[in-house]
This record gives structure tokens, C-alpha cells and sequence, in this order.
């Protein structure tokens, strides 16, 4: 009887690790786990309802029947957070290898990467999920999965890797800065 019992107590620990995120879309996640840095224009627990015109850009994201997102927005309406945000659901609850395309490589340095590696630090499941001995400033790993950062502008990089997920940021721009019309 006490090795049933061990048999139970153990295939119930064992059902704990293995089980499923709730379903969810991104910004709920970021609800639950997100903490804004100091830095940032609203600091402390993140609020979605703060842009609720984007929560159905999340909605999409979380949607087995679409492939693809678009969405277009003015500048500073949420649209990089809320790309921060799938990204973060995603590595923390149905990982995939993910690629993040930026138009400059600049940009990625100076502006991107940054806020990423905050969302990282003031994300507790996220940090314990990712290998900081492993990741690079534009590879980062999370259990064994790989983000990259990469810019438009760099064949060999948006080659480099495939991906389950790929962002693509300010398509515009990438545009424009192949024509030689950034900030035009």
C-alpha cells in the first residue's frame, strides 16, 4: 500500500511540472509578470488597459488560425511593448525560436536589446528561465530556445536561423533606410 501511494504522490508531483500555461494572450501575461523598469514612462506592474487598442493585437498573436499579424500604428502607441510582450509570453510559456527584426543595427544596439534585457531582469519566470552564460547581446537563450535580434539590413543574419515566431519592427523604416530616405 505504501508503494501506491509513492506511486500516486509521484505521478502527481510529476503532472505539477509538466502542466500547461493557461490559455492566454500576451498583454493577460504581462498582466501577471510583467514589472515596467524605472526607466520606463509608467513604472510597476504592467497595465494593459493603459492601451486597450492594442489588447487585440495580443488577441491575434494568440490564435492558431492565423499565420500572420499586421498591424500599423502611429509612433509611441504601444506597438514596441506589446511586441516586447508576445515575445516574453511566448520564451516563458510556449517556447519557439524567435527572430526580431529591427531596421538599423543601431537601433537594435542603442534601443531594442536594452529594453528587452529590462524586460528580462524585472520578469522573475523569465530570468529563471534564461541561460545568461549562453546568450549574447543580440542571441539570448531561454530553455534552450533561441531569440535573435537582427536588422533588416544583414542577409547572412536574417538567414542565420529559422524561427517559429519572426517580428518584424518599423518595416517602414527598413524601407526607407534601403532607399536612403530614413527620416524622410
Amino acid at each position: 500500500m505504501s508503494s501506491l501511494r509513492t506511486l500516486i504522490a509521484s505521478i502527481h508531483y510529476a503532472s505539477k511540472l509538466v502542466k500547461a500555461p493557461p490559455p492566454r494572450t500576451s498583454d493577460e501575461w504581462a498582466r501577471d509578470k510583467r514589472i515596467m523598469p524605472p526607466s520606463s514612462p509608467r513604472p510597476g506592474p504592467f497595465n494593459p488597459d493603459v492601451n486597450p487598442y492594442m489588447c487585440p493585437v495580443s488577441w491575434a498573436f494568440a490564435q492558431p488560425c492565423f499565420d500572420r499579424v499586421t498591424f500599423i500604428t502611429a509612433t509611441q502607441m504601444g506597438k514596441s511593448v506589446t511586441m516586447q510582450n508576445v515575445i516574453g509570453h511566448r520564451l516563458d510559456e510556449d517556447p519557439t525560436p524567435i527572430m526580431y527584426v529591427a531596421p538599423t543595427a543601431p537601433l537594435l544596439k542603442d534601443a531594442v536589446v536594452p529594453k528587452f534585457d529590462d524586460m528580462f531582469a524585472e520578469c522573475e519566470s523569465l530570468m529563471a528561465k534564461m541561460n545568461v552564460k549562453k546568450s549574447t547581446t543580440f542571441v539570448k537563450w531561454f530553455a534552450g530556445v533561441k531569440l535573435r535580434f537582427v536588422w533588416a539590413g544583414s542577409p547572412s543574419g536574417l538567414s542565420a536561423d529559422s524561427a517559429g515566431l519572426i517580428l518584424v519592427d518599423e518595416v517602414d523604416r527598413a524601407l526607407n533606410e534601403e532607399s536612403g530616405l530614413e527620416g524622410l
